[in-house]
């Protein structure tokens, strides 16, 4: 393993691989607040369903215990637009919000997909 990994954890699918990563996070960390980014997909398992934050993933049941939504960084879809020179410093200014509004300021994870959900790879 790399640098100080010493354990390989496999696990049977994404859903349980951010339910355990939201376990290790807080149990590690001591905090109990994570922070996601809205419109994003991480599983329809119980604690996966609280990081997702779209109503169509979503049942009525209590879900999200600790989880805080922020505005996803979107450059073609997002609140701030593509040419807008402080569209990161935006998201970024959200992002603290969330933390300083909505949890008690010590958070144990921030969670984000590499690629939002349904953009497309190719422009045409």
């Amino acid at each position: 393993m790399p640098g100080n990994l010493k354990v390989c954890y496999f696990v049977n699918s994404g859903s349980e691989a951010n339910d355990v990563a939201m376990l290790m996070a807080r149990a590690y960390t001591g905090n109990y607040d994570i922070i996601a980014l809205r419109n994003a997909y991480h599983g329809g398992n119980m604690s996966a369903m609280g990081l997702t934050a779209h109503s169509t993933w979503k049942f009525n049941v209590p879900h999200s215990f600790g989880v805080h939504h922020a505005i996803a960084a979107d450059p073609y879809r997002g609140q701030w637009g593509r040419n807008d020179p402080d569209a990161g410093r935006n998201y970024a200014a959200d992002v603290k919000s969330v933390i300083d509004y909505a949890t008690p300021g010590q958070i144990a994870a921030f969670i984000a997909e590499a690629r939002p959900a349904g953009e497309r790879l190719c422009q045409t």
